[in-house]
């Protein structure tokens, strides 16, 4: 249940990004008629980007809460890990 809760969360904010950089660019172009939204991390906005660090910031705390699966497809068929050559314990 906390991997869909933490997926939903990552991708809404990302969402969020990507919806406000692309009107900002629209509206920098002359594509749509200006509204204020500022680009996010760059223009000028004191509550978006106070806004966006509280939703980096739980997306982070979501991130942290998936599982990570270790050891699961670290050995290769050969016994290899990450392309090293095993030592020998001699």
């Amino acid at each position: 249940a906390s991997t869909e809760w933490s997926r939903a969360v990552i991708g809404a904010t990302g969402w969020w990004i990507g919806t406000q950089t692309a009107f900002n660019l629209l509206m920098a172009g002359g594509g749509i008629a200006p509204v204020g939204i500022p680009l996010p991390f760059i223009s000028y906005g004191g509550s978006s980007l106070f806004a966006l660090a509280i939703g980096l910031g739980v997306s982070q705390a979501a991130l942290r809460a998936v599982p990570v699966m270790e050891g699961a497809n670290e050995t290769r068929r050969n016994g290899r890990r990450y392309r090293r050559p095993r030592l020998s314990g001699a």
